[in-house]
């Protein structure tokens, strides 16, 4: 008859605000942009991963796309779990930001946000 006060929680944040802006859980708690954009990168690794090998082996286009298509199962579904395990319990867009942040420290683009280390200070210093 009565709910846990963990449920009675649950909907309370189901309720937010917060929550009713942002999109909507397609798959593994991932948005449908996010879906495609792991369905794209799968894509990608899985040809660089089946391609030369099939094209080598066997000299046919169509089984390397055939190869292609069978892999990218599987790497999506390993992708799509990964980035789901770094949403998980995160606001909206902490992904956006981490992967942001780890490729400007490979070099790979600029860093759009401040980064610091070393305490902030909001003194004012007469000298």
């Amino acid at each position: 008859m009565f709910e846990g006060n963990n449920s009675i929680t649950n909907r309370e944040n189901d309720l937010r605000s917060d929550r009713l802006n942002d999109e909507v859980a397609l798959f593994i708690g991932c948005t449908l942009n996010e879906t495609m954009m792991v369905l794209l990168v799968s894509f990608v690794i899985a040809s660089f991963i089946a391609t030369p090998p099939m094209l080598l082996f066997f000299g046919k286009f169509t089984l390397a796309l055939a190869a292609v298509l069978v892999l990218m199962a599987p790497v999506f579904f390993i992708c799509l779990t990964k980035l789901s395990r770094l949403k998980r319990g995160k606001p909206a867009g902490y992904y956006q930001q981490y992967l942001k942040i780890r490729l400007s420290k490979l070099g790979i683009i600029k860093n759009p946000y401040v980064m610091r280390s070393g305490k902030w200070s909001t003194e004012r210093k007469l000298i």
